[in-house]
């Protein structure tokens, strides 16, 4: 049976395995739609095989650069209390403790190492230095 992945429940699961990786991490604006689309990019090659199809694109506008859909999830989180703003211009931080980052990711269709292993392709750069 084919799941639907929705923008929230993708920005969900790639935010709560990168907050196991980097746990005082800090995302700046700027890079976030880049990131994510490439995430989104990489989730579509995979939806087939992990029998999930997402109703949802992160593709940017390319005459602003950015993504709406990606903008509605992330005000989402932030309601959920999952990303908070900093004091830094146009910066939030991952506020998902490893308790429940570990909940977050205990029914996903999406298995652990491919998890792993988009949070590396996209974060992995930056995720040791807390801030991308």
């Amino acid at each position: 049976m084919i799941r639907i992945l929705t923008a929230e429940e993708f920005l969900t699961l790639v935010l709560a395995k990168l907050s196991l990786k980097a746990p005082s991490i800090t995302l700046l604006d700027s890079e976030l739609d880049r990131r994510f689309e490439a995430a989104y990019e990489t989730l579509l090659d995979n939806e087939h095989a992990f029998g999930v199809v997402s109703n949802f694109t992160f593709f940017r506008d390319p005459l602003h650069g950015n993504t709406a859909k990606l903008r509605d999830a992330l005000v989402s989180l932030r309601e959920r209390r999952l990303l908070r703003p900093t004091d830094q211009p146009r910066a939030m931080k991952v506020e998902i403790s490893e308790d429940r980052a570990k909940a977050l990711l205990q029914d996903t269709p999406l298995p652990d190492d491919f998890l792993n292993q988009l949070v590396e392709g996209s974060f992995g750069d930056v995720a040791a230095a807390g801030i991308t």
